[in-house]
């Protein structure tokens, strides 16, 4: 059964489009100082390590203290997400049972802010075997998640480089770009986050792959060795008040 946050998340993302789209004056320079503050928090944060690619998909970070210190402006930070080749960027965020939906309006700063922030959905944690990530599409812009929305295309997959996670306990995560695909805004299948066994999650992985939309040519060998799968998640179109859903699997 889908939880109620989960549908309104989901159907709330194309609100923030239009708001996007139709806003003007003070409403338009609060997201554009927001925008601005990201990208000073992203100068004063080192990440280096997950913007250089290495062999291993695990590693340890010498830069984690500038991720560790996210922790000083925000207890639910769980470290800092980039997608090689787009402009994805952000710091990431847990949510909590108690608050779902809290990231969806509000940004890093716990400042109402329509854009939001990049957080992980209560249900798993950044170390989970599935992790699920949900950011904006803001419009026609390329905030928060928007220039992932349209990758369930063959030609926009393909651009893609790697998702990296530099957590805020010195880890770095490297997913390779597994498949995408576009979905209903209720979708079930990617609401699964833990298995009993190997096996059991490459079940659910040739499941994501049967209905993907598009994949990477070696998607099934890396289907067959992933040991953590992560899932971007983003509203499709621009306008507000559509079904679709877009959703980015990487592996590692």
């Amino acid at each position: 059964m889908i939880r109620t946050t989960r549908r309104a998340f989901l159907a709330s993302c194309g609100v923030a489009s239009l708001l996007w789209i139709g806003s003007a004056g003070i409403e338009s320079a609060q997201r554009l100082a927001s925008q601005l503050a990201y990208r000073q928090l992203q100068s004063k944060t080192p990440a280096a390590a997950i913007a250089t690619p290495r062999s291993t998909s695990t590693t340890t970070s010498a830069s984690s203290k500038g991720v560790a210190s996210l922790l000083d402006q925000n207890k639910d930070a769980a470290g800092w997400l980039v997608v090689e080749n787009t402009a994805v960027s952000y710091p990431l965020v847990q949510a909590s049972p108690k608050n779902k939906d809290w990231y969806l309006h509000h940004n890093f700063w716990n400042q109402k802010d329509v854009a939001g922030c990049p957080f992980i959905d209560d249900r798993c944690t950044v170390s989970s075997q599935h992790v699920l990530v949900f950011g904006h599409h803001l419009g026609s812009t390329n905030l928060m998640f928007s220039s992932l929305a349209s990758a369930w295309k063959g030609n926009v997959f393909q651009t893609l480089g790697s998702a990296n996670i530099e957590t805020v306990d010195n880890l770095v995560f490297r997913f390779k770009p597994l498949c995408a695909l576009r979905v209903e805004k209720n979708c079930e299948l990617v609401q699964r986050f833990e298995w009993p066994g190997a096996a059991e999650m490459r079940n659910w992985l040739s499941q994501i792959l049967d209905q993907a939309d598009t994949k990477a040519q070696t998607a099934q060998e890396d289907a067959h060795k992933a040991r953590q799968v992560l899932t971007l998640a983003t509203c499709s179109n621009a306008v507000a008040g559509q079904n679709e859903r877009t959703l980015i699997v990487f592996s590692r």
